[in-house]
């Protein structure tokens, strides 16, 4: 799992030839259901790892207070998006 912010995201995310499809979890520090998620999270990740899929289908982490042009604003957290890249060619 990676932590990105606005500022790193389209390089690590949206530019990145590596990654085909992610989740991407946002969240808010002084949240507890971010807190109980994010163990939740953690443990996918470790599975992921485990199991070989880590490299197919990649995981990100994000402070809703990083507002990404990418992503746009978020009213609640915690949130989890799932988006796959088109390959276009």
């Amino acid at each position: 799992m990676t932590e990105v912010c606005a500022a790193n995201f389209e390089d690590e995310v949206i530019g990145n030839p590596d990654v085909k499809e992610f989740i991407i979890e946002i969240f808010k520090h002084e949240c507890p259901s971010c807190a109980y998620n994010g163990k939740v999270f953690n443990a996918l990740s470790r599975k992921l790892e485990k199991h070989g899929y880590a490299g197919d289908l990649q995981l990100f982490r994000m402070s809703i207070a990083d507002k990404s042009p990418w992503l746009g604003n978020f009213g609640y957290s915690p949130y989890y998006m799932y988006a796959k890249k088109n390959e276009m060619g």
